[in-house]
This record gives C-alpha cells, structure tokens and sequence, in this order.
C-alpha cells in the first residue's frame, strides 16, 4: 500500500518583484505592536510594514519583541501609533461551524494592495494530526496570507492564519483531491505572548453591532503588509516562489489530549519554548491509581489550563491489553530504567539539556505520583517543584 504522507504548505511566500519574503501582520496594540507568524520574519536581516492607517507609500522599519517558533508567531514593533483597535480578542474557542473571515496580502504582484477578505466556517477545532492549537477552517488563504487575522462574525479575532494544505502534491501521492483546508493558530497563543510583554489588549468597541461589510471598512486600516529581505534572501529567492513543506512524519505528534508519546519529539517542543517535560509513567489501561488520576486530575480544565501554560506533557505508558509500536516500548523501557520507576502512576519533571556533542540529557527537577485533593492539590505540589530549581 501507498504510504500516506500529507504535506503541509507553510506560506513564506516572496515578494518576486523585490526578492523578498512577503506576508500578513495585524495591529495588537495600540503603541506600536503588530503580530504575524514567525515564519514570516524567520532569517531576516530587515523587516518593513506597509499599510499602516491605509498609506501604502510609507514603509515603516520593524524590529522584532517576540518570537514564538513553536506556535508560529511573532510580534513586532514600529515607532508609530496605531490608533484605536476596534476589534476585540477572543480567548476561549471558536464553535465548529462558526463564521469565520480572513484579511491578508495574496499574491500582492498580481493582485495588488487592497486588503483582501475571504469568508468560510470552523471545520475543526484542531488541526494536522490533532494539533489542538490550531483551527480548521475554509475562509481561503493564499500565498501572502501568512500572519493574518481570522475573525468572527462579531468582529473578535479568533485565530492567525498560518498554512493551507497543498493539494497538487496529496493528490500526486493518495490520488485524493483536498478542497480548501486552511489552519490558524488560535488567539490565546497570541494572547500568552502578549502577556509576557505586558500588552493590554482592547476591547471590541461596537463593530459587533455593525454588519461585516462595515465590519470590514473598519478593520482594514489595522491589517498590514510585512516584507522581510536579508542577503540569504536576494541570493536565492530572486524570481522564485518559495515554500515550506512538512512530512507528517517529522512533524510533532501528539494525542488528541495534547500529551506526547515520543520523547525526542516533546523534547524538541520543550527546547523551542523552555517548558519542562511532565513525564507521566502509566499504565493506562490496567492501574487503578493512574485512572484515578487521570480522572480527578488531568481530565480537569484547571488542569490542562495550567499544564498548556507551564509544561510539554509526555505519556510513558505500559499497557496490558492494547500494543504500542516496538520503538515506543523500547523508548518507555529505556525511561523506566533510567529514572528507576518501580510502581505507577510516577510523574518526573525534567528539562532536557543539549550537550556540546549534540546529545539530549534529561535533568531532573523532580519527582511526585498520586496526590488527594484534586487538581489544585496537585499542582501546587508540582508547581514546588517547578518553582525550586
């Protein structure tokens, strides 16, 4: 049988004309603050805005505040003021079926400066494999999209458009066509980050009142083009469009719960964004004090709230009746001996540190199991030990 492979298209799209890369980025922030995608400012030497207050003609130079590679974004600054942001942001998610709508900067040399909007619906509430930070959706993004914003029909941001699957290259593989899937990171990533840098964000001031033809004449003035030029970029790019794909192979997998099962790939995760590794020795489907753990702890909101702000959550389970791959169960094993886990559910917390030789070592922070009093009990118990190294 074919091997099935789905190829994700990330848009680091140039700008052919000026041998630049091209994308989308959006007001946060009054005093200045713009966010895009990471990958949109990746290796550049210089990065412009054009667009702000709807004045094309004006480059403004931007320096970069913010990166966030894991989740593909990035926040920006410009010495200018913004003016007041009508749209507000949404942290909790986006209803499968929601009206969505996308502003960017398609193919700005063929098809020019206006901002650009598509409409479509949530099809998911995640994404490749999963992936619970991102949405599915079919509001059509196309190259120069990249950093967008993706609001609702009351005119709140609920994602940043960053990828849309490549179809030619599925279809040359399964024979199956792939019809408008699109993916945006959700808005409380963005949000995390803004928080880091002690940005406030507004409130919607009235245009979820409005219907989304006005909705639009408002929110465009607060939509921009980011270029990015750097020499690596003139060298090799002149006159060529570029693309990113990514092999489902290599790409970090992760259960639809958000828990990692392969540590090399957590720890990869765990180095870009300098969260420890909760490393959760189970057996899933035959202990009774992992089960209950899991139910009055990790199955909790307050729970996973914390975890997807503090930590990358690896599952290192010893199943009876259902069968992992034999990598796994080597990996498991060879986990278990070296942390010398004699009974479960055992939970360390560690960080792994790479060496000179390029090697991975996991340092221990700390080890804990089963602890009465729900959630809070427990992460108090874990954030001591966080909070002690």
């Amino acid at each position: 049988m074919k091997k099935l492979v789905l190829l994700l298209l990330i848009t680091v799209f140039p700008y052919v004309s000026f041998s630049q890369s091209q994308g989308t980025g959006f007001a946060i922030n009054s005093n200045g603050y713009i966010a895009t995608n990471f990958h949109v400012v990746e290796g550049q030497n210089k990065i412009t805005v054009k667009g702000i207050k709807g004045e094309f003609t004006k480059s403004y130079t931007a320096r970069v505040v913010k990166l966030d590679k894991a989740n593909d974004l990035a926040i920006l600054k410009v010495e200018t003021n913004l003016g007041m942001i009508p749209y507000g942001f949404k942290n909790k998610k986006e209803d499968v079926a929601s009206m969505v709508f996308a502003y960017g900067y398609p193919i700005i040399d063929l098809l020019g400066n206006e901002v650009k909007f598509t409409e479509g619906r949530i099809s998911s509430n995640s994404g490749l494999m999963n992936d619970p930070r991102w949405y599915q959706h079919t509001a059509t993004i196309q190259s120069g999209n990249s950093g967008g914003p993706l609001f609702n029909k009351y005119g709140n941001l609920v994602g940043i458009n960053n990828a849309g699957i490549d179809n030619d290259k599925v279809k040359a593989i399964t024979g199956s066509e792939t019809t408008n899937i699109n993916y945006a990171i959700k808005t409380r990533y963005l949000l995390n980050l803004m928080e880091d840098l002690d940005l406030q964000t507004g409130s919607n001031i009235g245009i979820n009142k409005l219907d989304i033809e006005e909705q639009y004449k408002k929110v465009k003035k607060f939509v921009y083009i980011i270029f990015g030029d750097s020499e690596e970029t003139n060298r090799s790019t002149k006159n060529k469009k570029i693309s990113t794909t990514i092999d489902i192979d290599s790409y970090p997998i992760q259960k639809a719960d958000g828990w990692y099962t392969d540590i090399d790939e957590a720890s990869k995760v765990s180095r870009i964004t300098g969260k420890p590794l909760l490393l959760f020795f189970t057996g899933s489907d035959w202990c009774g004090w992992c089960k209950k753990l899991v139910r009055e702890v990790y199955a909790k909101p307050e729970f996973k709230k914390w975890a997807e702000k503090n930590v990358i959550l690896v599952e290192i389970d010893f199943p009876r009746r259902s069968k992992l791959s034999d990598q796994i169960q080597k990996q498991n094993r060879d986990l278990q001996q070296m942390f010398g886990v004699r009974g479960y559910p055992t939970i360390w917390f560690v960080n792994p540190v790479k060496t000179d030789k390029g090697q991975v070592n996991l340092s221990q922070l700390g080890s804990t199991g089963y602890v009465a009093g729900g959630p809070t009990k427990w992460i108090a118990d874990a954030n001591k030990i966080l909070n002690s190294k």
